[in-house]
């Protein structure tokens, strides 16, 4: 830091402690306040020379940069911000839920404003079952049995494990027993 002296025009003695490098004119403090207050320009105009060529630097420019979290939104969040019901499942949990599908007598009744304002309040779940490798009995029906076996899991017949070697052994041994009857057989 270095002191500068400036003269008033008032012939006063004041004294202004600046910083060696100016940057932005926070560092002055209220020098360049005072310099207008007093009209001293020539300490005005030294002091702007002072200060950085370079916009970007100066206090206007400099905000302040803040760390914000991201912050983790999500289904469940939102829901409970907005004080929304739970979202519905997508399928039934148990077969004890089936009672409460019973939207047709409202249907039939023509009490559809009751049928969406129930949905809305106790939303049900999507779809009966929730399972990605079931297939409806009406597609499996128009399979061959193969599929269908495949699909139900019914146990196949395992390949047999075949040692070919004995195998041929005993082929061969059964068409050399095979020739010596055939010739023990003819007449001589």
């Amino acid at each position: 830091m270095f002191s500068l002296d400036f003269d008033s025009s008032t012939n006063q003695q004041s004294q202004a402690t600046v910083p060696s490098t100016l940057i932005h004119e926070l560092q002055l403090g209220n020098s360049l306040n005072q310099c207008v207050k007093e009209s001293r320009r020539a300490d005005f105009a030294l002091m702007l020379a002072l200060l950085t060529d370079d916009i970007r630097e100066h206090s206007q420019f400099m905000v302040p940069q803040t760390q914000e979290t991201e912050k983790q939104v999500d289904s469940d969040t939102l829901r409970k911000n907005f004080e929304l019901p739970a979202s519905p499942s997508l399928a039934l949990s148990s077969l004890d839920e089936i009672e409460h599908f019973n939207q047709a007598e409202c249907a039939v009744n023509n009490q559809l404003a009751t049928l969406h304002l129930s949905q809305a309040l106790n939303p049900k779940p999507l779809a009966f079952r929730d399972d990605a490798k079931h297939i409806p009995t009406v597609v499996l029906a128009n399979t061959n049995i193969h599929c269908q076996e495949r699909a139900t899991k019914v146990e196949r017949p395992k390949a047999m494990s075949m040692n070919a070697k004995a195998w041929l052994n005993a082929l061969a041994q059964s068409t050399a027993k095979e020739a010596v009857n055939q010739t023990a057989m003819q007449p001589a």
